[in-house]
């Protein structure tokens, strides 16, 4: 999220970090600046001895190409109660975003091996608790289903902190990286041949809006500010033989993000590419910025854009739709198409509203009834003819996948318990034609 724009929602929220910081800018000199700088530099001792602890680590074995999902959600943590642990009704749930994207996945072409990852999701758990074992037999062995839970202090991991464990502690040396509410495009694998990653080790995506020359990560890091935008870590490609200290460092980050390092990037995407500049470490980025994806409303006045666009970084072709602000959640609300109208990102910047904040806004971030805001771009839609075709395939993919949610849905609109063979019959039918 921009993080001008989220700051209009909550005030200066990286400088509120544990009740340390006020909400503006303290003076310089004053007490407040210097417990500021303290915390600064008490992060960078704490950082930069975690890396020499690596210096004497090594990497785990590794072998391979696999793609790594993350479902489940925060519904799974053990502290909360029956209504958050025992359904799948919860705003953090994305086992049916991961299910979708899994099959657009498979849909696009693409036969590499996929972990799906969950924090003790029951419906990925099983009734009986062999749902791993059927999923992994009955795929050839190309659908693993992991559980954080089976990892060392699993129990405890949550929010963003989910998507570097799932990276750190895959069985490939080479991941692609996808966020459940991301929709592939195209078959993937041949990023992997592209020519940034294959110098690199380390493909990453472009986000709209820059990290700014004030931002308290640079000063963490010990870096100068660069002229950069953030990353968007809805997709991304790693070579885990060539970069897992910066890879490590990135999970170090995550790790204390709700205490510190989120406050003042968005969530995990910002940490990637600061913890491999942290750490001097090579890595491409997309040249291509994103484009607003969404839909008209009010009569066509209002532009209410909740997804990504992401392009390929070769040949500029659409590569992925993330439906990060608006997923293909498990309530009744949510099963209207979202991908009818578009603006290019490369012209404009990204504007939110908060609830209230613009009553002719609509409310298109977040799902269940949970709706807080309406995200924007200041350019304006794109109606050209290249923008018309792109819209075509995203509606294909987008009625498919609404089609693929009706069928693992029940009458309560909670994902079935059957949802693996009515997955796989869903997909294989459409493959065949």
């Amino acid at each position: 999220m921009c993080q001008r724009c989220h700051a209009s929602a909550i005030a200066a929220p990286w400088f509120l970090l544990l009740g340390i910081f006020p909400v503006s800018q303290p003076a310089q000199g004053s007490s407040a600046w210097q417990a500021y700088e303290a915390r600064l530099l008490q992060e960078q001792r704490e950082w930069q001895e975690f890396a020499r602890r690596l210096d004497r680590a090594q990497a785990r074995p590794t072998s391979g190409r696999g793609v790594v999902i993350v479902g489940g959600g925060d519904t799974a943590r053990p502290s909360d109660g029956p209504e958050r642990t025992g359904g799948t009704g919860g705003r953090a749930y994305y086992t049916l975003d991961a299910l979708l994207g899994l099959a657009a996945l498979r849909l696009a072409g693409c036969s590499l091996p996929v972990e799906l990852w969950h924090n003790h999701d029951p419906a990925l758990l099983g009734v009986d608790g062999r749902a791993a074992e059927v999923v992994l037999s009955q795929t050839g062995g190309l659908v693993r289903l992991r559980d954080f839970w089976s990892l060392p202090g699993g129990q405890h991991f949550a929010g963003f902190q989910l998507i570097t464990k799932a990276v750190l502690h895959a069985a490939f040396e080479e991941v692609l990286y996808l966020d459940a509410d991301n929709v592939p495009l195209m078959d993937p694998t041949a990023l992997f041949q592209t020519a940034g990653y294959l110098q690199t080790g380390a493909l990453f995506w472009q986000d709209f809006d820059p990290v700014y020359p004030d931002n308290p990560m640079w000063r963490v890091i010990g870096k100068e500010p660069l002229p950069l935008r953030d990353t968007e870590s809805s997709q991304l490609l790693v070579n885990r033989t060539r970069h897992w200290k910066p890879l490590a460092l990135c999970d170090y980050f995550n790790e204390r993000g709700p205490a510190f390092y989120h406050w003042f990037l968005n969530g995990d995407a910002g940490l990637w590419h600061m913890a491999w500049f942290a750490l001097g470490a090579s890595f491409s980025l997309a040249s291509r910025l994103p484009s607003k994806l969404g839909y008209l409303a009010d009569g066509g006045r209002a532009f209410c854009g909740a997804s990504h666009l992401q392009f390929h970084p070769a040949s500029n072709r659409p590569a992925f739709a993330n439906r990060g602000l608006r997923k293909f959640s498990v309530f009744p609300g949510d099963s209207a198409r979202c991908w009818t109208a578009l603006k290019r990102g490369d012209n404009g910047s990204m504007q939110i509203f908060p609830r209230g904040a613009d009553t002719s806004r609509c409310l298109c971030i977040g799902h269940g009834g949970s709706a807080y805001g309406c995200s924007d771009m200041t350019s304006e839609v794109d109606h050209s003819p290249a923008a018309r075709g792109v819209l075509r395939r995203l509606a294909a993919a987008e009625t498919q996948l609404l089609g693929l949610r009706a069928v693992l849905l029940d009458q309560h609109f909670q994902l079935r318990r059957s949802w693996w063979p009515l997955w796989a019959q869903f997909v294989r039918e459409r493959m065949d034609r």
